[in-house]
């Protein structure tokens, strides 16, 4: 308990030297001439130490981290480094530090090398880590593609626990013909081993076929009440009856013309009262055949009733008289 209360302190105080030294010039940053926005990155990267030095990490860091974009240089990275240790990424400062490692070796600063040494190994087992374990029948799904944060993670990083800032990470995988699955990790930010293992995905559901668009609208009780028109079908019953008694009245009427002058010609009194008899019975017939034509007319078929309708005509015809009988109820 005593030795790992006195180590704690000692990293405190080698991490407050070494951003010490930085502050007071020791880890110069060295700029290259040929970028546009040399001057830019150089006030960044002195607002960004001031800031650091009055205990502002979280608002130097940015500053150091546009510095770099504008214009990399190995000071800035160390600075960038110290920062995000200070901030408690210690992921971001593990691989900051291990890049000034390599350039530090590679150019020959000897100082910085055993700087960037000693940070490296001093967080590596302090790292925090994420691992993405995806199972070999979801990893055999063509087009499969796994995000963390938005960022596509190649093969190469699944399934091995990789180094990560404290934090949440939100995990989406998907491919064609599937349904994305999504979830969130949480990770500690010193410390913690994170295993995200990815679910099958699933097939979608099949959707339910869109029910039939034809409809027959239900009639009102004003249409059912209505009996069915006859005009769309052609004449009603009744007006054919009109026209079959008109035709037969007329008909008649040519009986009564030819009997009539038969009478004339052999001066024949018997067969002048037939053709009178057969003249009165085609006026009959004709004027009951006008008077059902009119009947049946649509204004009157289509008029609201439950009761049938029955017509009847009877002729009868003697030697004296003619009698004509027509009956027709609603």
């Amino acid at each position: 308990m005593l030795a790992s209360a006195g180590v704690r302190p000692r990293r405190i105080a080698r991490l407050q030297w070494l951003i010490a030294c930085f502050l007071l010039g020791a880890l110069p940053r060295q700029a290259r001439a040929d970028a546009g926005s040399v001057a830019a990155a150089q006030a960044l990267f002195e607002q960004g130490r001031d800031l650091l030095r009055a205990g502002r990490a979280s608002e130097a860091c940015p500053k150091l981290e546009e510095s770099q974009r504008l214009d990399a240089a190995m000071g800035t990275l160390l600075a960038l480094a110290l920062c995000h240790e200070a901030e408690g990424k210690l992921a971001s400062a593990w691989v900051e530090f291990s890049g000034v490692l390599s350039l530090a070796v590679r150019e020959g600063h000897g100082e910085r090398e055993r700087l960037a040494r000693e940070r490296v190994e001093a967080l590596k087992p302090r790292l925090s880590t994420l691992e993405l374990r995806v199972p070999d029948a979801v990893r055999s799904i063509n087009g499969l593609v796994v995000r963390q944060n938005d960022v596509v993670l190649g093969q190469e990083a699944w399934n091995q626990p990789v180094p990560v800032d404290g934090g949440e990470y939100r995990i989406r995988v998907q491919a064609p013909g599937f349904v994305a699955w999504e979830t969130i990790a949480q990770v500690k930010p010193e410390g913690d081993t994170v295993v995200q293992v990815i679910e099958a995905l699933k097939l979608p559901v099949a959707p339910e076929p869109p029910p039939s668009q034809t409809r027959v609208a239900a009639p009102s009780k004003a249409e059912a009440s209505q009996p069915v028109s006859t005009t769309d079908a052609g004449w009603s019953g009744v007006r054919w009856t009109g026209v079959g008694f008109a035709g037969a009245g007329l008909a008649t009427l040519a009986v009564a013309g030819g009997v009539l002058l038969r009478a004339i010609d052999r001066d024949d009194p018997h067969l002048g009262n037939w053709a009178t008899a057969l003249g009165i019975s085609s006026a009959a017939l004709v004027t009951t055949g006008v008077t059902l034509f009119l009947v049946g007319s649509p204004a009157v078929t289509q008029a609201p009733t439950s009761q049938t309708k029955t017509s009847a005509l009877d002729v009868g015809i003697g030697p004296q008289a003619v009698r004509l009988t027509y009956r027709y109820s609603f």
